[in-house]
């Protein structure tokens, strides 16, 4: 799956088609049903079969928060996972390597979204992408066991066998399993899911939710550091000789704007969590957002946002200082004036 952020939210109910595909909301697959109090945001996507690559399957939906996500799926059969580690490089859609034949439908989605944005905001970072290893006839006692090797190296995008213990230990931390005949190891850049055929739609939900997380607050972030070198140059100006009648009523305005949309965003992905009704994939999602340091994202996100109020905050005590000073200086002309008008006229 690669996710690709448009620098803006979407309406999805401008969304008609996709690619020259009518759009659908994206089917709600979980195990426990969802409470009706407690509706899950959906994305909305267009499934279609890729001509000349044989049973290849692509999903793109685009979800509220303005990304876009390309699933490519690619069926595969392997005798063993050190096999699988060096197919996975090989495998081509369109003639392209995964990531960029995702990108390619990404640039020729771009125009038909036009229509639906909402919110945008300069600025763009690079995709996420991620891979996820489904094995549907695998035993996970062997995968977790004599094969942990090869599973770490899948999961760390590395040779199998070139790992030392600890690295092995450390690619495996994030292990989770509910029943005897499943198991998803999560990775940085790399999953591996053990599970029958159809009984893991909610796991790459969940891992596709996480990597939105992440994605948004990069995102976030990076529009934030522009922010913050703007504000700074603001200052400057704002203390800069000949600045007395300069106001920073304008940037406070950016910045209350700024905070208002960060408050919406982190609203926004907090609300996807509503999916995570159930204990299993509610702890798979707290998983990934330790692999992912989301918890870590989210505080550089809203300390950036902190200092930038500050810094206008400043600014603006700044202002009023020098406002009272020249009413101040206003008052005591007006009354040098009317002094000496009593004298003229005296």
């Amino acid at each position: 799956m690669s996710l690709f952020d448009m620098g803006a939210e979407f309406d999805l109910e401008r969304i008609g088609q996709m690619l020259g595909r009518k759009s659908e909301r994206a089917p709600l697959v979980s195990p426990s049903p969802t409470p009706t109090y407690a509706p899950v945001p959906r994305p909305v996507e267009v499934r279609f079969s890729v001509e000349g690559t044989a049973k290849a399957q692509v999903e793109v939906r685009s979800h509220a928060v303005g990304v876009v996500v390309v699933r490519i799926r690619m069926p595969f059969e392997v005798a063993s996972l050190a096999e699988l580690s060096e197919l996975a490089p090989q495998l081509r859609v369109r003639g392209q390597p995964l990531e960029k034949a995702a990108e390619l439908w990404f640039g020729e989605l771009q125009p038909g979204l036009a229509a639906a944005v909402i919110e945008p905001y300069p600025g763009v970072v690079e995709p996420e992408t991620y891979r996820v290893y489904c094995l549907t006839d695998a035993d996970p006692a062997q995968t977790l066991g004599p094969s942990r090797e090869t599973v770490a190296a899948l999961i760390a995008g590395e040779t199998p066998g070139s790992l030392v213990p600890a690295i092995v230990d450390s690619a495996l931390k994030h292990t989770l399993r509910y029943y005897k005949d499943d198991a998803v190891v999560v990775g940085w850049d790399n999953a591996v899911v053990v599970a029958r055929p159809g009984r893991y739609e909610d796991v790459l939900d969940t891992m596709e939710l996480a990597n939105l997380e992440l994605l948004e607050f990069r995102t976030y972030d990076d529009y934030l550091d522009r922010r913050l070198d703007e504000s700074f140059a603001a200052l400057d100006r704002l203390w800069a000789p000949g600045g007395l009648f300069r106001s920073a009523r304008g940037a406070l305005k950016d910045i209350s704007e700024l905070r208002v949309d960060f408050a919406r965003l982190t609203d926004s992905l907090h609300d996807t969590g509503k999916l995570f009704g159930e204990w299993y994939i509610a702890k798979l999602h707290s998983r990934m957002r330790d692999a992912f340091h989301l918890s870590s994202w989210e505080r550089s996100v809203a300390g950036k946002m902190q200092t930038l109020e500050d810094m206008f905050h400043l600014a603006e005590e700044e202002a009023n200082h020098r406002r009272s000073l020249i009413l101040e200086m206003m008052i005591v002309a007006l009354f040098i004036l009317d002094l000496a008008l009593l004298f003229v006229l005296k």
